[in-house]
C-alpha cells in the first residue's frame, strides 16, 4: 500500500494538494473504493518572492505529515479519518451551490431554492455540519418552516403552501447531499410532507375581460399583455420573453405560437384566436420582444389592480389571475379538460382538474342563490 501526494491545478496560479491510495481503499461510510483525500492545502504554482517560496515549503511540510499519519493508519487498516472528515464537512457551502446552480438553469422554482437556502442559513446560524444531519433535525426544520415569517416582513408568516414547497426543496437537498455522499443517511426520506391547504383561485367571467379590454390602464403594455394572457393561457415569464419569430400567421387565419416555456423547458404549440394575435398590433422584426418594456415589479401589480377596480371589478386580481381566467372560461364553454391540458402546457392532468373544481364551486354557488327566501 502507498500514499503519495499530488496535486491539481486551480485558479489564480495554485495547486490543490491531495492523496492518491494505491491500490483503493473501501470508504468506511459509503463502502465505495476511494483514491484520493484532498487536503485542502493549497500552493503557489509560481513563487515569486522568497516569502511564498517559504509558505509552500511550510505547507508541503505539513502535507508531508498528513501523507506518513495516512501511511501508518492504511498500514493498520484503520480508515477513520474518512469517516471523521466527512463528520466535519459544513454542508452549508454545499447547499448553497446547488441553489445557485438551480437558479442558473432558470428553471421555475430557481429562487425559491436560494430562499430554501437563506432559511436554512438562519435556522443553522450559519453551520451546518454533516454529523447533525439527524431526522429530528428535519422534523425540527419541518417544524420552523411553518411557523417562520417572510423576509420581506418580520411581521407576515410564510404562507402554509410557500412552507409545503419549502420543505419539499429541502427534502430534496438531503437526497442530494446522500447522493453525493456528504451525509450517511437520507433522514428526510420517511417524513411526511407538510399538507397542502386549498387556496381560493380568483378568476374573471368572459363578460369581465371584455370590460376590462374597454378600460383605460395606466400602463398599455400591461393591459394588452394581460388581456393576451386571458385569450391564451400563456404564463407571465412566456409572454415576457415571447418574440415575433414565435409567433406564426397563414392565408386560412390560422394563429400559433411556438415556444419553449421558461417554467417546463417544454416546446409548444399553442393556436391563439383572431382577436388575440390582432392585439399584438404590427409586426417587428423577428428576434424584437412582443411586449417590450413589460416589468415584474410590485408597482405595476398595484396598476394591474387599479386597472381592474377601475373596470368595477373589486376582487384581488393578480398577472395569474388572468391564466386561470382562461381555463375557466374554457370550461364553462364546454372545452374538454385533455384539450384544456394541452392548451396551458400541464403535464399533469391533475393540475388542470383544478379549474374544473373551480368551474363547479361557481356553479354551486350560482344554483345557491335561487332561493325563495
Amino acid at each position: 500500500m502507498k500514499v503519495h501526494i499530488y496535486r491539481k491545478k486551480i485558479s489564480k496560479n495554485r495547486s490543490s494538494l491531495f492523496l492518491d491510495f494505491y491500490p483503493p481503499i473501501k470508504h468506511p461510510v459509503t463502502g465505495k473504493l476511494t483514491r484520493r483525500e484532498f487536503l485542502g492545502m493549497y500552493i503557489l504554482e509560481k513563487p515569486r518572492t522568497p516569502i511564498e517560496r517559504e509558505q509552500n515549503k511550510a505547507t508541503l511540510f505539513i502535507a508531508e505529515k498528513v501523507r506518513s499519519e495516512r501511511q501508518i493508519d492504511i498500514q493498520a487498516e484503520n480508515y477513520g479519518f474518512l469517516r471523521k472528515k466527512l463528520e466535519n464537512r459544513d454542508l452549508l457551502p454545499f447547499f448553497k451551490e446547488i441553489a445557485e446552480n438551480y437558479k442558473l438553469t432558470a428553471r421555475g422554482d430557481k429562487n425559491n431554492w436560494m430562499a430554501v437556502y437563506n432559511y436554512l442559513f438562519r435556522f443553522c446560524d450559519g453551520v451546518f455540519m454533516a454529523k447533525d444531519v439527524s431526522e429530528d433535525f428535519c422534523l425540527d426544520f419541518k417544524e420552523y418552516i411553518q411557523r417562520s415569517t417572510t423576509f420581506v416582513s418580520t411581521k407576515n408568516k410564510l404562507a402554509n403552501n410557500s412552507a409545503v414547497g419549502y420543505f419539499n426543496i429541502f427534502r430534496r437537498m438531503i437526497k442530494i447531499a446522500y447522493d453525493s455522499k456528504k451525509i450517511e443517511v437520507d433522514f428526510a426520506k420517511d417524513i411526511t410532507s407538510i399538507r397542502r391547504t386549498s387556496t381560493r383561485r380568483e378568476f374573471l367571467t368572459l363578460e369581465e375581460v371584455r370590460i376590462l379590454a374597454q378600460t383605460h390602464c395606466d400602463i398599455p403594455v400591461l393591459k394588452k399583455a394581460s388581456i393576451f394572457s386571458a385569450l391564451t393561457g400563456l404564463r407571465y415569464s412566456d409572454i415576457e420573453k415571447l418574440t415575433w419569430q414565435e409567433i406564426y400567421s397563414d392565408d386560412n387565419q390560422e394563429y400559433t405560437i411556438q415556444f419553449i416555456q421558461k417554467k417546463t423547458r417544454g416546446v409548444q404549440t399553442l393556436h391563439i384566436s383572431k382577436d388575440a394575435y390582432n392585439l399584438l398590433g404590427e409586426r417587428k422584426e423577428p428576434a424584437a420582444k412582443v411586449f417590450p418594456g413589460l416589468l415584474y415589479s410590485a408597482w405595476q401589480n398595484q396598476k394591474l389592480q387599479e386597472w381592474v377596480n377601475r373596470a368595477g371589478i373589486y376582487r384581488k386580481i393578480t398577472f395569474h389571475s388572468l391564466r386561470h381566467s382562461y381555463a375557466t372560461i374554457q370550461l364553462s364553454l364546454g372545452t374538454d379538460i385533455t384539450t384544456i391540458q394541452e392548451m396551458l402546457g400541464h403535464r399533469n392532468i391533475q393540475t388542470t382538474l383544478i379549474y374544473a373544481k373551480v368551474v363547479n364551486t361557481a356553479k354551486r354557488e350560482a344554483a345557491n342563490k335561487m332561493t325563495l327566501a
